[in-house]
This record gives C-alpha cells, structure tokens and sequence, in this order.
C-alpha cells in the first residue's frame, strides 16, 4: 500500500491490512542529511535554474492562503516572502 501525498486524514482497509499482515511506512520524502547537502550542492550550480518549479511566491501575511494552495495539489512550490507585501506569479 502507498499513500502519497499531504492528507488531514486518510480512510484505510484496516481489514484488509491486518488479514494480509500488510505494513504501512511513513515518509518525509527525503534523507537528511544527504539530501539537503544534494540540494545545496543543485542550488550553487548556475546551470540549474529552480524557478522552473515555483508556482507562486506570496507575502507572509498570505500564509493560510498558501497552506490552502500547497494541500490543493494544483502547485509545484510555494514559497514565503518575509520582506515584500505583495503576492508574485
């Protein structure tokens, strides 16, 4: 079984798990440290460009609104700005 994605809450075949002594596994979908290193590492290189992979920037004081966004499923990233007050596409 694989569950993917950010839920509030999930519905399982608690049945069906226990008849087939299935095992669920949680993830945070990466390995610390090595990762956040690799990630480092992608960032410093100019040939990579990571604004392919944001879909909106907004203001802090739009955080519910990104929280929203993010569990919609519809964006790749959305980031926080903490200094500007207006929202960016």
């Amino acid at each position: 079984m694989l569950l993917i994605g950010i839920t509030n809450a999930s519905e399982l075949p608690v049945g069906q798990i226990v008849r087939k002594e299935q095992t669920i596994y949680g993830s945070i979908i990466y390995r610390f440290p090595k990762d956040f290193a690799e990630s480092i590492e992608y960032l410093s290189d100019k040939r990579f460009d990571p604004t392919v992979f944001i879909s909106k920037i907004l203001p802090l004081q739009d955080y519910e609104k990104a929280y929203e966004l993010a569990l919609s499923g519809n964006f790749a990233k959305i980031l926080i700005d903490f200094q500007n007050k207006e929202e960016q596409s």
